[in-house]
C-alpha cells in the first residue's frame, strides 16, 4: 500500500473499514456499532421511498441563503454545517482512528460502500461529504455495495472492445450478459437488487428496500411479506419497462419478442451483510429460486470463504480505490490533450496516436 492510504467504509446500523493492498491482499480493520443518532439518520435515509432522487435540502439551496461557512476551508470550520453530519462524523472518526492505528499512516481520503442507491448531490451524499471533509479528508463518493462487488467476486465479463480491428487482430468471443441477485441483509432491513452485468458494466434491473423486514424483526406475516417481495423481485421475464412493442413492429423487424431484453435465468447469487446466513432468508430463497438454489448457494458460499459478507462492500471499494491510485501513479496529465498519458510511453509514441 502506498503512503497516505485511503479509507474504505461500509455504512448501515454499523460501519466497517477495510484496506486493499497493491499486491492483491486485503485486511478487514474494524466493525463499529453506530450510536442512536447514527442509526436514526441511516434509518431515515433507507426508509425514504425515493432514495435515488436528490432532495431540496440544505445542500440544494440557492446561493443567497447558503451559509458563508460552506465556502471556508475545512480547517476553518468548527463543525459541519449540516446537522445530520454530526452523527456520521463520530463514526468516521472511529473508523479513521482504527485504520490509521493499523496502517501507521495518516488517512487522506474516504470512499464509502452503501446498501442502497443514491444520486450525487442528494441529501445523503451531501451529508457524507460534509462529515468527511470536516475531518480534513477527501470524499471520493459512495458506491452501491451490491454492484461494487463484481470486481472482487469475479463477476466482471470480458468483451473485445476493439471496434476497428486490424486484419491481424485476434478477435475474442464476448462473455454473455448475465443476471445476478444481490441481497444485503442485516438487523436494519433488507436491500435486494436484480442486476444485469455485461462487459464489466452493471445495470440495476429491479430493486427492493424494506427497513421493517430486518433479521431482528419478528411480527405476524413477516415471512410471507419477505417471500412475496423476493418473488416479485425475481419474477420472469426480467423486464421492468412494462412495455411490449406493437405486433406489427415485431413482424417488421422479424423479432418475436422485443419486450424481453435480459437473460431469462439468474446466474449468480450475491449475499452481503451481517445476516447473510440467516436461516429464514435461505429457506425463502430456496422456495423462490427452486432447483437453481443449490448451485447458486454453493458458489455464494465459496466467495464468502474468501470475502466475508459483512466486509465485502468495504473491500470492493477498497479495491477500486487501489486500482485508481495505481492508474494515476503511472500516468501524467497532459493539458494539451486533456487526457492522462502513460509516463513510460515517450512523447513520440503519444503523438503517433494523436496525429
Amino acid at each position: 500500500m502506498t503512503k497516505q492510504p485511503k479509507q474504505r467504509l461500509t455504512h448501515y446500523t454499523f460501519s466497517t473499514a477495510s484496506v486493499w493492498y497493491a499486491n492483491g491482499t486485503a485486511v478487514d480493520i474494524v466493525k463499529i456499532e453506530g450510536g442512536p443518532a447514527y442509526k436514526h439518520f441511516m434509518h431515515s435515509v433507507t426508509a425514504e421511498c425515493r432514495l435515488d432522487v436528490p432532495e431540496n435540502d440544505w445542500g440544494q439551496q440557492k446561493l443567497g441563503v447558503m451559509s458563508f461557512q460552506d465556502y471556508l476551508p475545512t480547517w476553518a470550520t468548527a463543525k459541519p454545517v449540516n446537522p445530520n453530519a454530526d452523527a456520521i462524523t463520530w463514526m468516521i472518526k472511529g473508523l479513521k482512528a482504527a485504520t490509521e492505528a493499523y496502517a501507521e499512516e495518516p488517512m487522506t481520503a474516504v470512499r464509502i460502500s452503501i446498501p442502497f442507491t443514491i444520486s450525487r448531490g442528494s441529501s445523503f451524499d451531501s451529508t457524507m461529504r460534509t462529515a468527511v471533509e470536516s475531518l480534513g479528508l477527501d470524499y471520493m463518493g459512495a458506491r452501491l455495495g451490491s454492484t461494487a462487488i463484481t470486481s472482487i467476486y469475479d463477476l466482471e465479463g470480458e468483451c473485445d472492445l476493439n471496434i476497428y480491428p486490424t486484419p491481424d487482430h485476434k478477435t475474442t468471443v464476448d462473455d454473455p450478459e448475465r443476471i445476478y441477485l444481490a441481497i444485503d441483509y442485516s438487523r436494519a432491513g433488507i436491500s435486494a437488487f436484480l442486476v444485469s452485468e455485461e462487459c464489466s458494466v452493471t445495470e440495476i434491473v429491479r430493486k427492493f428496500y424494506n427497513t421493517s423486514l430486518g433479521a431482528d424483526a419478528n411480527f405476524a406475516g413477516m415471512r410471507n411479506q419477505l417471500s412475496r417481495s423476493l418473488e416479485d423481485l425475481t419474477r420472469r421475464p426480467f423486464d421492468d419497462l412494462g412495455y411490449t412493442y406493437p405486433s406489427e413492429l415485431s413482424e417488421l423487424l422479424l423479432l418475436d419478442n422485443l419486450g424481453s431484453t435480459y437473460p431469462s435465468k439468474i446466474s449468480e447469487l450475491v449475499l452481503l451483510g451481517e445476516s447473510a446466513d440467516n436461516v429464514m432468508l435461505h429457506e425463502i430463497l430456496e422456495e423462490v429460486l427452486g432447483r437453481d438454489y443449490t448451485a447458486l448457494k454453493a458458489a455464494s458460499d465459496k466467495r464468502a470463504d474468501v470475502h466475508l459478507p459483512i466486509f465485502a462492500g468495504s473491500r470492493a471499494v477498497a479495491m477500486q480505490v487501489q486500482a485508481h491510485q495505481e492508474y494515476i501513479s503511472t500516468r501524467v496529465w497532459d493539458e494539451q490533450r486533456r487526457d492522462w498519458m502513460d509516463k513510460d510511453v515517450s512523447e513520440k509514441q503519444h503523438k503517433r496516436w494523436w496525429s
